[in-house]
């Protein structure tokens, strides 16, 4: 008998195992001269066509790190679709500062959605 993590169970999605690698992970660098301007001075993917898994992995260095989902508070009426990880590296020198996006693929569920955000420590609404 296999054992499930809390990572297995948040995604069901059957035998569709190329669905599952489509999670991506972009970023944004923000400089003092950037944010005066309001953008980012260097943004992009980090990572594409991940597993749910391997997204998870990723992200465990940013553990700690304030998340927000795109919609707050999420709600099964309104599911997330992205998360903002904020100051995930932080240049104390230079003021630099990259915030990662975590991406969902639109074939995810409203209630895994639901369970993600709350794996990332986002507040949900029932």
């Amino acid at each position: 008998m296999v054992q499930m993590t809390e990572f297995d169970v948040v995604l069901r999605c059957g035998n569709a195992a190329q669905l599952q690698r489509r999670w991506d992970i972009t970023f944004a660098r923000l400089t003092y001269q950037s944010a005066e301007h309001g953008e980012a001075e260097e943004e992009g993917y980090l990572h594409r066509g991940l597993t749910f898994r391997e997204a998870m992995d990723v992200l465990r260095g940013a553990r700690g790190c304030h998340v927000e989902a795109d919609s707050h508070p999420a709600c099964l009426l309104l599911p997330p679709r992205w998360f903002h990880i904020y100051r995930v590296e932080h240049d104390m020198a230079t003021g630099d500062v990259i915030n990662y996006a975590l991406h969902i693929p639109p074939h995810i569920t409203p209630a895994s959605r639901l369970r993600v955000a709350r794996l990332l420590g986002c507040h949900v609404v029932k």
